[in-house]
């Protein structure tokens, strides 16, 4: 046991979560957990999902900790990339046409799924550290402005438009990649008056 919860300790000085399935494949099984959680070692932070006791909740974190299909966009990602000052209400995240949200049946009331196509799914996802500091996947600057584009008539107007001036103000946009990822999502003239204005 005592072997058992040093492979766990060295796993979480690297990560904030350790999931079941991260336990097994280290060679801890699941009754192990449970028994660590049950001696105060362990705190179970939800379903399938441990951290050690008084380990500080990043919540970004926590909705992707076992759910590699889930990717923060729209204005979660504005906000994460600085492109937007308001914390969202609620979490936007992208999942793959077809994927099962009922796995999300817990977090339901604060997300807004939007669900991308399979072959469009993976474009544009990069990794970023939240506020709380954990690491997270989400779609890059260029997939956000091309998303927000395509979908202006359901956005809020003040986000929209920060998030375009913001975007274009910055050091640090890719219009190589942004007119690339236009071409794909269909959005490319939109795109081009923007650089042409903006630019």
């Amino acid at each position: 046991m005592t072997n058992h919860f040093s492979i766990i300790t060295k796993f979480l000085s690297n990560n904030e979560y350790i999931s079941v399935k991260q336990a097994c494949k280290l060679g801890v099984g699941r009754h192990v957990l449970a028994e660590f959680t049950k001696q105060g070692k362990l705190n179970r932070v939800k379903r399938g999902v441990y951290s050690l006791p008084d380990e500080f909740i990043d919540e970004y974190e926590l909705l992707q900790a076992k759910r590699s299909k889930v990717v923060y966009s729209y204005n979660t990602a504005l906000f994460l990339h600085g492109l937007s000052d308001r914390t969202p209400q609620k979490i936007h995240i992208s999942v793959p046409q077809g994927y099962n949200v009922n796995r999300l049946k817990n977090n339901r009331n604060i997300l807004k799924v939007h669900y991308v196509k399979n072959t469009l799914f993976s474009l544009g996802i990069e990794e970023v550290t939240s506020p709380q500091g954990g690491k997270v996947n989400v779609y890059n600057k260029e997939r956000c402005i091309c998303d927000i584009i395509k979908d202006k008539k359901n956005m809020d107007i003040q986000i929209y438009q920060d998030a375009i001036k913001m975007y274009f103000k910055s050091d640090r946009k890719d219009l190589r990649k942004l007119i690339k990822y236009s071409k794909v999502l269909n959005v490319e003239a939109k795109v081009r008056n923007y650089i042409e204005v903006l630019t």
